[in-house]
């Protein structure tokens, strides 16, 4: 797979495997008489100290925050000029996938996360920065790989960011002639009708339809 393009797979429902294991007293009964420690959770299996090491030593200066909350997460704080390089050590370095990204207006402005995957070490890698108001402004990762291309363009559709360097900036999920300056995902988007706007659907629906409105 080219290394650009890894990203947005189904790879990802592995997370969701489900382990059955059998009652605890069972566990015990079958090896109470071997002496051994019988893991019963998965978490208990591996250490994950390597990998926030890791970020550490490839990160260096450039981390503001980095905490571990949950044995499978961890979040790392950049500065927007950061970014760039923090996702490509992340990415390139580390092999990781890149999963999506997540918007969030903040009083400081709009919070970013893109979220990577390692899949043999099981670890959620969340990168995240601050296109700071009033300006919106951060650096592109999807100039530094592909797979953060489309999500990105929607971050700005829907919260009015700008990726500095991004290689495709066009529309890409709002109709043609949605109004500038208006973005669905704010804190101060109207509740009710856009003003300039006329959705494209306007008929009434036909009384024989089955669905409602």
């Amino acid at each position: 797979m080219d290394a650009q393009l890894r990203g947005y797979d189904s790879r990802f429902s592995h997370i969701l495997n489900i382990i059955v294991i059998p009652a605890q007293a069972e566990i015990h009964k079958r090896h109470d008489k071997r002496n051994m420690k019988i893991p019963l959770h998965t978490e208990e299996i591996m250490s994950d100290s390597p990998i926030l090491d890791t970020l550490k030593q490839k990160l260096g200066a450039r981390i503001k925050d980095i905490a571990q909350p949950r044995k499978r997460r961890i979040y790392v704080m950049v500065d927007r000029s950061d970014v760039q390089e923090a996702a490509r050590a992340i990415f390139y370095d580390m092999g990781a996938r890149l999963c999506t990204a997540t918007g969030l207006e903040t009083r400081l402005g709009v919070e970013i996360i893109y979220h990577f995957y390692l899949d043999k070490e099981r670890m959620m890698v969340n990168l995240k920065t601050i296109a700071p108001k009033p300006d919106l402004v951060t650096k592109s990762v999807g100039a530094v790989f592909k797979a953060a291309e489309w999500i990105e363009r929607e971050i700005t559709e829907l919260f009015g960011v700008t990726f500095e360097g991004h290689p495709d900036p066009r529309k890409i999920l709002l109709a043609d002639d949605w109004p500038q300056g208006i973005y669905p995902y704010r804190n101060d988007f109207p509740q009710k009708d856009v003003e300039g706007f006329r959705p494209q659907d306007i008929d009434e629906p036909h009384p024989d339809a089955t669905h409602e409105l």
